[in-house]
């Protein structure tokens, strides 16, 4: 009876862990009333990212945001709003396969890929040239 629950425990937490992309987004910065820029970033293998930016008068820290793999970057305005009310300018994107970012065949059951750390890499170079001031 133990194994049993056990198992069915782990059964159960492989759907808990699992990506679900979404390429719609349920909302936009617009619906938020929110300054922003859309960015399109180059990836590898042709792949484009699409991205966020969101300036805050308030202080000079970039924030990048990757978000979890559950729906896309418009599920997670109600943060970046937060974040930039405390002063941190923001970037936020999709990685391939996520809303406006380009196609890619994604299995719902597997959670890691090696072109979603390819894709962090082109988004933190892409701020690392552009916001990054000596």
């Amino acid at each position: 009876m133990r194994s049993t629950t056990a198992f069915i425990i782990v059964f159960l937490s492989c759907f808990l862990v699992a990506l679900s992309p979404k390429k719609t987004y349920k909302h936009t910065p617009h619906d938020f009333h929110m300054k922003h820029e859309k960015i399109m970033i180059p990836s590898t293998g042709g792949a484009q990212l699409s991205a966020w930016y969101f300036p805050s008068d308030l202080g000079d820290q970039l924030m990048i945001m990757s978000h979890d793999g559950v729906g896309n970057m418009g599920d997670y305005l109600e943060r970046v709003r937060i974040l930039v009310r405390y002063g941190f300018s923001v970037l936020i994107y999709d990685y391939r396969g996520y809303g406006a970012s380009s196609d890619f065949k994604i299995n719902k059951y597997q959670y890691v890929y090696k072109e979603f750390y390819d894709d962090f890499d082109a988004v933190y170079n892409y701020c690392e040239g552009k916001f990054h001031h000596e």
